[in-house]
């Protein structure tokens, strides 16, 4: 069960990673699953900008099209 964890915890970095539309420094994100089912949301700090940046914050700040950022 551990490794499925750790393997799941794995594919949702790098599903982020994706997701972010530039270099960052640091992100942190909360996933949670319960009955098969979750969600998952995250913050990420841009390299060399104060502030962390909210995934939700992402469609607006950076233009990207929801269509686009659903798929991921």
């Amino acid at each position: 069960m551990e490794q499925q964890m750790n393997d799941l915890y794995r594919e949702i970095a790098e599903t982020i990673n994706q997701l972010i539309p530039e270099d960052w420094e640091d992100f942190y994100f909360n996933g949670e699953v319960e009955n098969g089912e979750g969600g998952v949301f995250f913050f990420f700090k841009p390299i060399n900008k104060h502030g962390y940046v909210y995934c939700r914050g992402i469609l607006k700040k950076y233009n990207v099209d929801s269509e686009i950022y659903k798929k991921r």
